[in-house]
């Protein structure tokens, strides 16, 4: 899956690396076994071109989980990124 840094600065950079440990923050009993070794947390360095990576899945559902990156290179005013936020709406049950 694609996944993008926010920021104009980040997309004119050739190359920056992001390094994430998803096991050593994340806590449940449906993290993929590749994201240790002998029961210890594994390190991803993921490369990002001009402020675009290709990531695993999992991998992209955390970075976008704790908003270290976005689904789409545009840049959106807040209220298009939160639905109903103008309106007052609100999607989360409450």
């Amino acid at each position: 899956m694609k996944v993008y840094l926010a920021g104009e600065k980040a997309r004119r950079q050739p190359s920056f690396i992001m390094s994430v440990a998803p096991a050593a923050t994340v806590q449940n009993d449906e993290m993929p076994h590749h994201w240790f070794d002998n029961g210890k947390p594994v390190q991803f360095n993921l490369e990002f071109i001009y402020g675009e990576a290709e990531v695993e899945d999992s991998i992209a559902r955390y970075l976008l989980q704790e908003g270290l990156v976005k689904r789409t290179a545009l840049i959106l005013p807040p209220s298009f990124v939160e639905p109903g936020a103008q309106l007052g709406l609100d999607f989360n049950g409450g």
